[in-house]
């Protein structure tokens, strides 16, 4: 581990299944990788995990079930990707009982991957909103938002958003009122449609100093955002547009730091089970990969919407 580097938890995930997070997860790591660090990639995706997959190798005989059931401790489940600088934590071997952990058990997770000597670990999430994978998300140094131009991936990546702020927001306030009405935002369909803003204006009414609390949050609160397969230029510009809106209905930042443009080269990867980044790391994909690393490393965004 570079002794001189804050360890950073990068967690990768989004509302839609089938975005590439897994892909973006694993290249970025190798791409970090080659830049001298020490990454951990950890297959989070509790009862679907595919990491190892795209990286290529085998099913350990470990995996994220012997954390959750047999109380090992996680640099026990640490295998060699065969790359140099990489490491993995695999879930492949997960029982049933795993892809829906309890709050406690996602917190100790949490508390054993910041003991783990590495420069960065990067977390697989699955998709969706369940607890344990919000928990997760809003839990790293970075929350990297993986979305697809189209019209359901966008819609959960929206909802994804609002779930992550909310779950936040349960950390920080202390009124039960308040968080009883939180918990209904995520549970009751006719209240689907209030924004945070909505909800920091309600907060107002009833409690000025909470308020106080959750417009604060608001302004240092950020997340990253990478549109994959992207194909043309209007598919590139959605980027832009998912960030404004943000700002303009949530009330936060919405980093946009790239783009991946569709090739053959992740078909082929993919076919093949070999990372994207050492089948052609001058791959219109890989390039698009790197240049995510870089932002992501310097807290840079997307400055032009040209393929």
């Amino acid at each position: 581990m570079n002794v001189n580097y804050k360890q950073q938890i990068w967690a990768v995930g989004g509302g839609k299944g089938g975005v590439g997070k897994s892909i973006i997860t694993a290249n970025l790591g190798i791409i970090l990788a080659q830049k001298g660090y020490k990454v951990l990639l950890v297959d989070a995706d509790f009862g679907a995990a595919n990491l190892h997959t795209v990286m290529g190798i085998g099913v350990p005989s470990t995996s994220l079930s012997d954390f959750f059931f047999e109380k090992k401790p996680l640099n026990e489940l640490i295998c060699p990707a065969n790359l140099l600088n990489v490491d993995m934590i695999v879930g492949a071997n997960d029982s049933l009982r795993v892809s829906n952990p309890g709050l406690h058990q996602v917190r100790d997770f949490i508390s054993g991957l910041r003991t783990l000597a590495y420069d960065f670990i990067l977390v697989d999430l699955g998709a969706g909103t369940m607890t344990h994978t919000v928990e997760m998300f809003i839990s790293a140094h970075k929350g990297i938002l993986v979305c697809m131009p189209e019209a359901a991936a966008v819609e959960n990546t929206y909802r994804f958003m609002k779930y992550a702020f909310y779950r936040n927001m349960k950390h920080i306030l202390r009124n039960q009122d308040i968080l009883k009405f939180i918990d209904t935002l995520t549970v009751e369909r006719d209240k689907n449609d209030i924004s945070p803003l909505m909800l920091l204006e309600h907060i107002e009414k009833i409690n000025p100093a909470e308020a106080e609390k959750v417009k604060k949050e608001m302004y240092s609160y950020s997340l990253k955002l990478i549109m994959n397969q992207a194909r043309n230029n209007n598919d590139v510009r959605l980027g832009f547009s998912m960030t404004a809106s943000c700002q303009k209905y949530f009330g936060f930042k919405l980093d946009y730091v790239g783009f991946v443009e569709n090739d053959e080269v992740i078909v082929y990867s993919s076919r093949n089970r070999k990372p994207l980044y050492t089948v052609d790391p001058f791959a219109k994909s890989s390039r698009g990969i790197r240049k995510i690393a870089e932002n992501l490393l310097n807290n840079e965004q997307v400055v032009t919407a040209i393929i």
